[in-house]
This record gives C-alpha cells, structure tokens and sequence, in this order.
C-alpha cells in the first residue's frame, strides 16, 4: 500500500506506462531517424521508468532523464545503466556535455514554467533536424465523466488550475508557437489512455484511486470517489476513456 506522494507518483507513473507504452512506441517508431544511433534527453522523466523502456527498445540510443523532484528521484535509481542515467536537476540548469537529437516532453508541457524558454534551450543544446516529440492530455479531457461524477469533479478541478481554459487547444497553441521558433511538425496521433481487458481495467482503477488520493486529503470525500470507483471497476459494461495526443516535431537548421 502506497503512503507517501511518492510512492503513489511511482506507482501511477508505471500504471502509465504500463497502458500507454506500446500505442506510443509504434508513433515513435514513425521517426525516420528512430532505428539510427541517438541522444535522448527526457525532460520531467518522473521516476525513470517510461525512459527505461524506450531506452531498451533502442539498443543503439543512450538517453539523460532529468528530474527536479527530490523525492522522486531516488526512485530513478534501479533503471541506470551505461546507457541510461538521470540527473536530479530542471532542464534550466542542465548544461550538457554534447548535443541531444531527440527530446520528449510527456505530460510536462503544462507544469513548464516558460515553454518559449523550453523552446530556446532546446535550440541551443540539439543537433540540427533534432525531433521534438510531445505527449499530452487532450483538452477535452477537462471535462467530466459520466460515469464517475464524483471522481471528475475532482479531475475537472485540477485539470483546470493546471491547464486554464483558453479560446485555443493546447495542441493549437503548441503549433503556433513551435512553428514560429523554427520547428516542422511531421507526424500527430490522437488516442485514449483506456482499457480493453479486465487486467487494464484494474490498472486504471488503481491510477484512478492513486490520482485522487494526491488530489483530495478530505478523508470522507475519498471514502465516496472510492466506492464509485469499485462500483465502476465491478460493473462489466462501465469504461473510461482519456482522450490524449503524441506530436513530432523537427526542428529547422
């Protein structure tokens, strides 16, 4: 039983990955460069596992994850390698050695605190033709599930201080922002972080409890988002689906 925000963080953050690996593995894998030596850097790798992963699906890449967390970090540490290590650091003050050709930002984009910084620093520390790939929550995730109404009411919430409404999708602003500092989209894909089977079904019942956990302390209204959810998770015709987004992106010379 997990009963520190840290453990809860590491548990979802392998739930994810767990879920979601394989539909992104094959956008990544749309990179022409993706089976050719490369230099990966992760920015916000959380606790290193999805990086570990991709790692072991590019024999010939070496990868940096950087992660500000002091609490999370030590959770990094089962997964280095001589081709992998992770830096407890934020990408403002990490200077590296040599230039990186691949950058993956996943569900950080809306906890940056400047993404036209993020964008300058990518430009000065990637290789000309360096790819920018991006995974995030779609916007429409912000809104409410029927299913789950006590549950949603607590997502919807955070969703929104985290990522405040706007005439214009994050996706929207995303463009318009990378086209303008040089960057070429190449490739998007729009799919749902969901279950098919009854084992992904508890994995997602499992993030689902863990997020609410982090997002609520009143006891006694986490006692209500708990029974709603094993409802949910017992009921064979209830699902649930997250709508998400990967982008890839190449920067100019």
């Amino acid at each position: 039983m997990e009963t520190t925000n840290a453990e809860r963080f590491d548990r979802m953050l392998k739930l994810t990955t767990s879920l979601l690996f394989e539909k992104e593995r094959s956008f990544f894998r749309c990179d022409e460069t993706s089976r050719k030596p490369k230099r990966l850097v992760e920015i916000g790798s959380g606790n290193g596992y999805y990086l570990s992963q991709l790692v072991k699906d590019r024999p010939n890449a070496t990868a940096t994850g950087l992660e500000m967390s002091e609490a999370l970090y030590p959770y990094t540490l089962p997964y280095v390698h001589d081709r992998l290590q992770f830096i407890q650091t934020t990408y403002e003050s990490y200077q590296p050695e040599a230039p990186f050709d691949t950058v993956l930002c996943r569900l950080v984009i809306d906890h940056l605190a400047s993404r036209s910084h993020l964008y300058q620093w990518i430009r000065r520390h990637t290789t000309p033709q360096a790819s920018l790939w991006i995974i995030d929550i779609e916007d429409i995730a912000c809104h409410a599930f029927d299913a789950l109404p006590a549950y949603s009411a607590l997502f919807v919430r955070e969703r929104r201080r985290i990522r405040p409404g706007g005439l214009f999708s994050l996706k929207q602003r995303l463009r318009a922002e990378l086209m303008e500092v040089g960057f070429v989209e190449e490739e998007q894909m729009s799919y749902d972080l969901t279950h098919h089977h009854p084992d992904q079904k508890q994995q997602l019942y499992t993030y689902l409890r863990l997020s609410a956990q982090l997002m609520h302390d009143n006891q006694a209204q986490l006692d209500k988002i708990e029974q709603e959810l094993q409802e949910w998770l017992t009921d064979v015709h209830s699902t649930l689906s997250i709508p998400m987004f990967a982008m890839q992106w190449r920067r100019r010379n």
